[in-house]
């Protein structure tokens, strides 16, 4: 795929830096899904820390990007998941998990590479790659999304549901604890990543991702949340709404953070439901 033929004439938009930043992205990105399987030939597994793992694709996937992207652009801020934080000198910023989902790569399930970029907090480019059933979700400064699988790609705007009832669902520490959704195996993912795809697609109208004390010993980290909802800000069709406060930011250790604290809630609704989103996401809060 050709991705920056395509995106020609959207980058024309940008100044310099701008654009030089964003073909180099776009190219890195297009390389990908053959680094992946590469390095799926030749698998290993380390451990990470006392009870989580990471493979050799994670490894290869962000030493790509620093290669391709961090090395030529020395002056910006990088946070990976592996690697942490890189702090820059000037406004751009670029958010990386190289593999979302890590412990299904050993177990022939899908898994991800999420990725977003940033200048002065607001998103120029995020992607969402899917692998296995390969998939492309891309989200530019100009509102404009690209969705790409292995036989196309192109163009797409997401359409306004005609559908009466509102469909909704909410995670507590990560577990599902409520939906309205019609049966669907998702066994094969996170809850997550399903949802936050689906709230962009309009399958869903209302999403609820919630963490009290215990669930923030694992928290809402930058590198696994920042990229859905800078897709799902760019579409223009979804609301983000962030608790205690609007104004989200990062730490240093990859946290979310938001009024001052670590990030507890995030509802993504439906504009065009937002009034019985609301509705069902206070009734949730208050129980």
């Amino acid at each position: 795929m050709n991705l920056n033929l395509l995106l020609r004439d959207n980058f024309l938009k940008l100044d310099e830096p701008d654009r030089k930043r964003l073909t180099t992205i776009v190219s890195w990105l297009e390389n990908l899904p053959s680094l992946v399987e590469t390095e799926m030939q030749d698998l290993k597994i380390f451990p990470k820390g006392s009870n989580d793992l990471v493979t050799s694709v994670d490894l290869a996937v962000e030493k790509s990007f620093l290669s391709a992207v961090g090395e030529l652009f020395i002056d910006d801020t990088i946070l990976s998941e592996e690697s942490g934080w890189r702090k820059g000198s000037n406004d751009y910023l670029h958010v990386l998990d190289p593999i979302d989902l890590t412990r299904n790569v050993p177990r022939n399930l899908p898994f991800l590479c999420l990725y977003t970029f940033r200048k002065k907090d607001q998103p120029l480019i995020t992607a969402i790659m899917g692998f296995r059933e390969f998939y492309l979700y891309l989200g530019l400064f100009d509102g404009t999304l690209i969705y790409a699988n292995s036989n196309n790609i192109e163009k797409f705007e997401p359409k306004p549901q005609t559908r009466e009832s509102l469909r909704y669902a909410w995670t507590h520490n990560f577990k599902l604890m409520d939906h309205n959704l019609p049966d669907k195996d998702r066994g094969l993912g996170s809850t997550r990543a399903d949802y936050y795809s689906e709230v962009l697609t309009g399958q869903i109208d209302c999403y609820l991702a919630t963490l009290d004390d215990t669930g923030i010993q694992w928290g809402f980290y930058a590198w696994d949340f920042l990229p859905y909802l800078d897709l799902i800000q760019l579409s223009g069709r979804v609301e983000i709404i962030y608790s205690p406060s609007q104004e989200i930011f990062i730490f240093e250790n990859g946290r979310l953070g938001c009024g001052g604290d670590y990030l507890k809630s995030i509802l993504c609704v439906n504009k065009s439901k937002k009034e019985d989103a609301l509705l069902v996401a206070k009734k949730w809060l208050s129980s």
